[in-house]
């Protein structure tokens, strides 16, 4: 499948063109060649193999007329990253590990008194999953001196790791 320009670079689609008050039938767009497309104001598109960078996507493409066709020279975008709203207990013990902070996380459970550090006991040892959205995490990674960048991160590490 072809696809066109106009010469302003705007996609167009065949669907009876007028051009200069002429309307053209849709077969033109099959049957003429580039430059009988041209002289009436279309620019068949050619696009080249591009490697696309790592972590990116094409948004779009944006068009230049060389001759009688146009060239489609792609403009990316960053992938957006999603952190995972969990991990299991193990992917998030194992990113800790990987991190450093594991030592740092049980030495922090083990300050806590009572409640709060059987409770922490529990949300640590216990679960099968660890949720981002945790209060115990959050109070936790603060206490760490860690930012939400860094916690996101570590959930970014944990499901990364396959056990």
């Amino acid at each position: 499948m072809s696809v066109f320009v106009n010469s302003a670079g705007t996609p167009i689609y065949p669907s009876g063109w007028v051009y200069n008050g002429i309307q053209y039938p849709d077969r033109v767009f099959n049957e003429w060649q580039d430059t009988q497309l041209a002289s009436i104001g279309i620019y068949r598109v050619v696009f080249t193999e591009v490697e696309i960078p790592s972590g990116k996507r094409v948004a779009h493409y944006t068009y230049e007329i060389e001759g009688d066709i146009a060239k489609a020279t792609p403009v990316f975008e960053d992938i957006p990253v999603v952190v995972p709203e969990t991990v299991s207990k193990a992917q998030g013990k194992a990113a800790l590990l990987h991190a450093g902070y594991l030592d740092a996380v049980e030495a922090y459970i083990n300050s806590l008194e009572s409640t709060d550090k059987i409770l922490a006991l529990i949300a640590f040892n216990d679960t099968t999953e660890w949720r981002r959205d945790s209060p115990f995490l959050s109070q936790a990674a603060v206490s760490l001196g860690m930012s939400e960048e860094q916690l996101d991160n570590l959930f970014l590490l944990a499901e990364s790791i396959i056990l």
